[in-house]
């Protein structure tokens, strides 16, 4: 997906590309979120990380996914909140403070997918 379809606001983390493709980073995100939330472990640890209940988790599609910056640096990705999928899987957002929000999505992307996405392959993406 290109970056064009977000604003600046919507980013929660800028990595150099590693050996995953953009596509192949997605479905590794939508891989780590379906396996976590799975489990009651991996639900506390997306709860703690979003600080909200596990049972205000739904299931749905990943609240975040991974662009490339259409005509700026090819080396770059971008984590972004994926602002649909995000008020499905956790309705309690909606109404929240944008600011507010991407705090703890950054605090999700840092302490849950991305070491979860590291954990086979460290350099899936880069720093």
């Amino acid at each position: 997906m290109s970056i064009s379809n977000t604003t600046k606001e919507d980013r929660i983390s800028k990595h150099k590309r590693g050996d995953l493709t953009r596509q192949q980073l997605d479905e590794r995100v939508a891989e780590v979120w379906s396996e976590t939330l799975a489990s009651d472990f991996g639900r506390k640890r997306i709860a703690a990380a979003l600080r909200i209940k596990p049972e205000d988790l739904h299931p749905g599609p990943p609240p975040v996914e991974i662009q490339s910056p259409s005509g700026l640096d090819p080396t770059l990705l971008y984590a972004v909140i994926h602002w649909t999928a995000t008020s499905i899987v956790v309705p309690v957002f909606v109404g929240m403070v944008k600011d507010e929000v991407k705090e703890r999505m950054t605090r999700l992307w840092k302490e849950v997918l991305l070491p979860a996405i590291r954990s086979d392959n460290r350099t899936a993406i880069g720093d």
